[in-house]
């Protein structure tokens, strides 16, 4: 006589509570609910890069934020800075003339140092991070223009 072996299909989500697999994905739903609640600040056509920008920069220990927008910088919080202000100033199209946002020094240093894709960010935002590296003598890293690698002479 063979044996015959019976399998039974449970729900994914009662696979993952049985193994304690579950937990990193409430995390994850966590953030991305905190991420949401900022996000939503952002015009329509901004809050796709938006998101992408709070992802790539949420594994970072020393620049935070609150679901509520509050900025930390090394754990202190930083005076009338707000997250989805520092979003908008990243991705404004038009050319950048008032550069006194609370956090802003802290937040283009914290992109320079993850290395962010700068596809993510608009031009004059870039323009402004290039003129930025330019008098922060502090950085040890250097950054050179497209212009100035590639020109022709």
């Amino acid at each position: 006589m063979t044996t015959v072996k019976i399998w039974k299909a449970i729900p994914l989500n009662e696979y993952l509570k049985l193994t304690g697999e579950d937990q990193n994905e409430e995390v994850d739903e966590n953030q991305e609910n905190q991420n949401d609640s900022i996000v939503q600040f952002l015009s329509e056509k901004n809050q796709e890069k938006g998101r992408k920008i709070l992802l790539a920069m949420q594994e970072n220990d020393r620049f935070q934020w609150t679901a509520t927008g509050d900025v930390m910088f090394d754990g202190k919080k930083i005076p009338h800075a707000h997250m989805a202000d520092l979003l908008s100033f990243a991705l404004k199209t038009l050319p950048i003339r008032n550069t006194k946002i609370a956090g802003i020094k802290e937040f283009t240093q914290t992109i320079k140092h993850m290395n962010v894709p700068r596809s993510l960010f608009a031009a004059p935002f870039l323009k402004y991070m290039d003129n930025d590296v330019k008098h922060d003598t502090s950085s040890p890293f250097k950054f050179k223009k497209f212009r100035e690698t590639y020109l022709l002479k």
